[in-house]
């Protein structure tokens, strides 16, 4: 509780905080409004916030989502389960569609010639320049389809 005459405000991102606020920032700025305590002169400073604290029992949603989004959701958990491993360029196919669905055209600089791993996958990213997320999405589905029926689950 602050001393008789001192004011705080809070401030998120430059506006003022709502009280009771459930989407409050993790970083709050305080500003001390003391007519008594000339240092303080309305200085903002930062105060760590934590956010309301989870019951520890509280079950996880269920996914209720429905559509390609959910299709390739489920398509991305399965293929992590498959019996076996794909080989490189069934592996570098899905890694180039995956990161197309998800990011989109390829963002980022070509990795030097000594980064192996890394070049080969910004190769397979590279390939799917200009493919939409729908098609991306839909061609990893189909994708993972063949390498279930081809490895199993």
């Amino acid at each position: 509780m602050p001393a008789s005459g001192v004011k705080l405000q809070t401030f998120a991102h430059g506006r003022p905080a709502l009280l009771g606020d459930q989407a409050q920032p993790p970083q709050l700025l305080v500003r001390v409004l003391s007519p008594s305590l000339p240092s303080a002169g309305g200085a903002c400073r930062p105060l760590r916030v934590r956010g309301p604290a989870k019951p520890a029992s509280a079950p996880t949603p269920a996914r209720t989502h429905t559509g390609p989004q959910a299709d390739f959701d489920r398509a991305t958990e399965d293929v992590r389960k498959l019996k076996a491993r794909p080989d490189d360029g069934e592996l570098k196919e899905l890694y180039g569609l995956y990161k197309q669905a998800i990011i989109g055209d390829i963002n980022i600089e070509c990795p030097g010639m000594l980064d192996l791993k890394g070049k080969a996958k910004w190769e397979a990213w590279n390939l799917k320049k200009g493919l939409s997320t729908e098609d991306a999405m839909s061609a990893y589905i189909s994708k993972a389809k063949e390498l279930i029926e081809k490895y199993g689950i």
